[in-house]
């Protein structure tokens, strides 16, 4: 069990029993009577889309009436249950998102990318909020034919299908990010200071140097002390915990569009100097050793795919 899901009175999904050990940790799940399931909470995060019909979204310190085109952002190990449905059908998205191989520079100093994917249990309950947001109807339509056609791929052993549901889960991140409008009471506090956004800018830029808080901290004009505290309110994540689930991030994507670069040139490219710790940290990330995570994404990718540049 992760280590913000505390034991508690409410019925405990696990990890487990949702994602297979060698596949991604993400997945798909249409409910019509999710008030059955009653008080529950999980060992990942899940987008939770009503389709149609309404029904009270209840958590640990909220009740609301939630409609078609509503969308929820239930983060791992937040209680929450649906009572009152009238035909309420849900489209569920389940994923561990520190361990999918995502590609997400160009969101990583937003403040609503924060919010949604990268805040952890402990801000959500300090603030007594769990995100919900409602699409515009052209972007709802948008989102539906996403889901629908993720849901019919995601148990596909057609070429690429994998490789497709990751492409399909960031158009609707994209969708959910420029969408989400920050609650009044957290959108100075979130805000990204300029002096932090422009420090993951450089990460991004020179993520296979041997960067160091205290470089980093002295580029930003500001002590390590403050640069630390102010960089992990902004993103979620400690300085060096970011830029290595950067680097492993390209480094996935390495694996998978550069099937005949050799693991220690992986390594080196995304800043690993040590082959044996990158490899451990992407098993920690990924659940699978780079050589089998390579192996795997490559038998499924389109030949087309596999052939394109980094």
């Amino acid at each position: 069990m992760q280590k913000h899901i505390v034991k508690s009175r409410y019925r405990v999904i696990s990890a487990e029993q949702m994602f297979k050990s060698d596949a991604l940790p993400l997945r798909l799940w249409y409910t019509e009577k999710s008030e059955m399931t009653g008080f529950h909470l999980h060992e990942f995060a899940e987008i939770a889309i009503v389709l149609s019909g309404s029904a009270t979204y209840r958590t640990d310190f909220s009740s609301q009436r939630i409609h078609k085109g509503d969308i929820l952002c239930i983060p791992e190990g937040a209680g929450h249950a649906y009572t009152d449905e009238e035909d309420c059908k849900l489209m569920n998205i389940l994923f561990q998102f520190d361990r999918l191989p995502l590609y997400c520079r160009d969101f990583a100093h937003l403040p609503g990318f924060s919010v949604l994917f990268t805040m952890q249990l402990p801000f959500y309950r300090k603030h007594n909020f769990y995100p919900v947001l409602r699409l515009p109807e052209e972007d709802f339509i948008r989102c539906s034919e996403i889901l629908t056609w993720l849901f019919k791929l995601q148990n596909s052993d057609a070429a690429g299908a994998q490789f497709a549901v990751l492409g399909g889960f960031m158009q609707l991140i994209t969708l959910l990010v420029n969408n989400y409008v920050l609650p009044e009471t957290l959108n100075k506090e979130l805000h990204m200071p300029g002096r932090i956004s422009e420090a993951i800018r450089f990460m991004q830029l020179h993520f296979a140097e041997p960067l160091q808080v205290a470089d980093l901290a002295r580029r930003s004009g500001m002590s390590e002390a403050s640069f630390y505290r102010h960089f992990k309110h902004a993103t979620g994540q400690p300085p060096m915990e970011f830029l290595i689930s950067l680097r492993l991030n390209l480094a996935a994507e390495l694996l998978r569009t550069r099937p005949d670069t050799i693991l220690t040139e992986v390594a080196m490219l995304c800043g690993f100097n040590d082959s044996s710790y990158f490899s451990r940290m992407f098993r920690r990330t990924f659940g699978i050793s780079p050589a089998a995570y390579r192996q795997k994404m490559c038998s499924t990718e389109p030949e087309h795919k596999k052939s394109r540049a980094w």
